[in-house]
């Protein structure tokens, strides 16, 4: 975790530095907040009415999922591009990546977060598995698919950082109790929180993250 930390400090370093952004998938505008406080230039970009309702109530600048959307960014030049958890989503990634790839600046940076179908939960709990999340997850994509999907769009520089998380471990193992009816589904996010159970699992992932070097989710940053 402590790797991850810095990675994700030195990567927030090279945002600051980027001017325009766009957070595609923005949420609730978060990130675009913390974004703007580093002195960048923000745009939020969602399929959501009311999340990009929101994100313009903050102050951002906000564009709907449409080709007239996507014409407009053609020529924007974006310095940095985030997907955190939106990937697994799309139905047609590719077509996606490859309009953001199109909209990006030269030298621009794209930064990727998803969960890891190679991943020590995915592994050990298969339908289990708290990533699955049927059926809003669409595509699930393991970190070397990504890469090459990446190069074959032309991005490079490509890096991908594991990032190991208890709590997804805990989720699944406690679905697979929902499956046998040993609990009821809306107990599972509180065991996630439990403090014991995520000590106990702490040290199953340390062990599968030694043997394989493989966590339950992973970012990619690449370079246009």
């Amino acid at each position: 975790m402590d790797d991850f930390a810095n990675w994700m400090k030195s990567l927030d370093k090279q945002m600051a530095a980027a001017g325009d952004i766009l957070d595609f998938g923005c949420g609730s505008g978060k990130y675009l907040d913390r974004a703007r406080k580093l002195g960048c230039r923000t745009l939020g970009m969602d399929f959501s009415d009311q999340a990009l309702a929101e994100v313009a109530r903050r102050g951002h600048e906000t564009m709907d999922v449409s080709d007239a959307s996507w014409d407009k960014l053609a020529h924007r030049r974006l310095k940095f591009v985030r997907l955190n958890h939106v990937v697994e989503h799309l139905y047609r990634p590719r077509a996606t990546l490859g309009k953001v790839f199109d909209a990006m600046d030269e030298g621009g940076i794209i930064h990727i977060s998803t969960p890891n179908p190679a991943g020590p939960s995915a592994a050990r709990y298969r339908s289990a598995w708290w990533g699955l999340e049927c059926p809003r997850h669409i595509v699930l994509l393991p970190p070397a698919q990504l890469v090459k999907l990446l190069e074959s769009l032309g991005f490079r520089s490509i890096e991908v950082m594991q990032e190991p998380v208890i709590k997804d471990m805990v989720r699944s193992w406690a679905y697979t109790r929902v499956d046998r009816g040993a609990l009821s589904n809306d107990r599972v996010e509180g065991l996630a929180g439990d403090g014991l159970l995520n000590c106990a699992f702490a040290l199953r992932i340390r062990r599968f993250f030694r043997e394989s070097g493989l966590a339950d989710r992973y970012h990619v940053i690449a370079r246009k």
